[in-house]
């Protein structure tokens, strides 16, 4: 399994291609997730004590529904130089996002337009969610993202959705909706061009595709920021709009992927850039 998820690894990272569904590291027994396996990789035949490894370590993460480019450090210097990258934002981290366009939205989505959001976000009490909140208020966070609407007659576009978001293979319905629209054949989800599954939802204005340029990393950043703008993620079960106020039926998941990651690497100073869906064969440079 693991080597099938490995973009490219040398003697200081490692990175890889997460799949919606595992977490990035989870304190569950029995859960797999990527650290877990990523540490399991590297360390095959070479530590017989059985005690888990302080390397490789995650530099950043991404929540268990979106998937993506994960990076991880090999050995303690790289983590210390690629975290202090990361944290003076010199790390560029692009995702993909499938979002509802509601009425508040729909002036955020214009041909060509770039859109900045800026807001504080807090963690809600007694939940795993964040909420959008006042700057001056006490452990608020700034978040700051940027995207645009991705036009889905480009190149990049041309593969289907439900290679980005594996979710909408399982989704639509082959009946019509509630306005009496047809809604795409389930089974061509993945088997057609993203334009022509995309194109009732697309060109009537009722969903966009965004590519959005990550500034910060908070707790559920682009799904809490771009559901407080009007663009709910399709799939998003905590920050989604109510199913029944929906005229889209839902995803079997969230439509949200991390598919770009730029950053300079900790021995060479070589600039690494990772784009999904990854064509270029696998790399091992150990």
């Amino acid at each position: 399994m693991i080597d099938n998820i490995i973009l490219y690894e040398d003697r200081d990272i490692l990175v890889m291609n997460k799949k919606a569904g595992i977490a990035s590291e989870s304190k569950r027994i029995g859960q797999i997730d990527m650290l877990t396996l990523a540490r399991k990789h590297c360390s095959r035949g070479t530590d017989p004590s059985g005690i888990p490894p302080a390397f490789p370590a995650l530099i950043h993460r991404l929540d268990q529904p979106v998937a993506g480019i994960l990076l991880l450090a090999k050995n303690k210097k790289s983590a210390a130089i690629l975290s202090e990258e990361l944290r003076k934002g010199g790390m560029q981290k692009e995702y993909l996002a499938l979002c509802q366009i509601l009425p508040q939205g729909a002036g955020l989505v214009g041909e060509g337009k770039t859109v900045t959001l800026v807001d504080y976000l807090e963690k809600a009490p007694g939940s795993n969610l964040s909420r959008i909140t006042n700057a001056g208020t006490k452990g608020a966070k700034k978040a700051v993202l940027s995207f645009q609407r991705e036009d889905i007659l480009s190149d990049e576009a041309k593969y289907s959705l439900s290679v980005w978001f594996p979710g909408l293979s399982r989704s639509f319905s082959p009946s019509s909706n509630e306005n009496g629209k047809a809604m795409p054949d389930q089974d061509k989800i993945g088997n057609e061009p993203g334009p022509d599954i995309a194109a009732p939802f697309l060109r009537e204005e009722a969903l966009a595709l965004v590519r959005i340029n990550l500034k910060t990393g908070r707790h559920h950043q682009i799904r809490l920021q771009l559901s407080h703008a009007g663009l709910p993620i399709l799939g998003d079960r905590k920050y989604g709009i109510d199913r029944e106020d929906s005229v889209l039926p839902a995803p079997s998941g969230l439509c949200l992927t991390a598919c770009g990651l730029s950053f300079t690497h900790p021995s060479s100073n070589e600039r690494m850039n990772f784009t999904l869906p990854f064509t270029s064969p696998i790399q091992y440079n150990n």
